[in-house]
């Protein structure tokens, strides 16, 4: 008679543990995949950081330069 019961429950308790790995499991890849954005993000501004027309340390001729610069230039 508890054969049945117990057999029931273990069945139960298992597709719970099934639900929380997955759901942990899902959860550790997202944690990756935002850390990888992150990364990508940083390497986009260093190269950006790297590439850019360095003005020097006068503050009138940087002034100069973002006064000229087209509108949509950043």
């Amino acid at each position: 008679m508890f054969g049945g019961l117990e057999a029931l429950l273990g069945g139960a308790a298992l597709a719970l543990i099934g639900v929380v790995v997955a759901y942990l499991r899902g959860r550790s890849a997202g944690q990756k995949q935002e850390q990888g954005k992150v990364a990508q993000g940083y390497t986009e501004t260093r190269r950006k950081a790297d590439e850019a027309n360095v003005v020097g340390d006068d503050p009138a001729v940087a002034r100069d330069l973002l006064r000229t610069r087209g509108p949509n230039v950043r």
